[in-house]
């Protein structure tokens, strides 16, 4: 229970995202300014479609069916269709869950890149450990709908919140500026 509050635009990314439309990524994207679109489409709803295509580097699918993309390729545009809203705050649950692991650390670099170019605050509802590790900045762990600890990745994840959360026994050493969580 709770309000947010905020005196910015807010986007928000679902896990489900249905990639079986028949809808270009240029379309796809553009739809992300539904709000502020009329019945006509402006040359500047254009030139910020056009913006977020370079900004994610994914012109050379800009006209193909996004039923005809991997599930990395759809994640980038989804992403483009938050991101073109122009949002001050950026929502996204699991972005990455259906994603191969290269495509996971590729669509989190470009979501951290991206929130730090664009000044977002970016909150991500995320549950594979190692991302959360190397991307977060701060972290809010909640169990049982509380909030267990909230802070730095060293703050938070230690071997009691290990054990506390998930039952299981870990040995977290730094080396060479890297964490490493072992789980015995």
């Amino acid at each position: 229970d709770g309000e947010i509050i905020t005196d910015g635009k807010v986007s928000y990314l679902n896990q489900n995202i249905n990639s079986k439309i028949r809808f270009t990524v240029f379309e796809t994207i553009l739809l992300g300014k539904v709000a502020d679109l009329s019945l006509r489409i402006t040359e500047e709803d254009v030139k910020d479609v056009e913006e977020i295509i370079d900004l994610l580097n994914i012109h050379e699918y800009r006209n193909k069916y996004i039923n005809r993309l991997s599930g990395g390729e759809v994640q980038k545009v989804f992403i483009g269709q938050a991101l073109v809203a122009r949002p001050k705050i950026l929502l996204l649950d699991e972005p990455v869950s259906a994603l191969d692991l290269k495509n996971q650390y590729e669509i989190m670099r470009i979501i951290r890149d991206l929130t730090y170019k664009l000044k977002l605050t970016t909150l991500i509802s995320l549950h594979q450990i190692a991302l959360i590790e190397k991307f977060a900045d701060n972290i809010i762990l909640i169990n049982d709908k509380k909030i267990y600890r909230q802070g730095p990745s060293k703050e938070v994840m230690d071997e009691k919140m290990f054990m506390d959360i998930f039952d299981m026994k870990t040995d977290i050493r730094d080396f060479d500026g890297n964490r490493h969580i072992y789980f015995k």
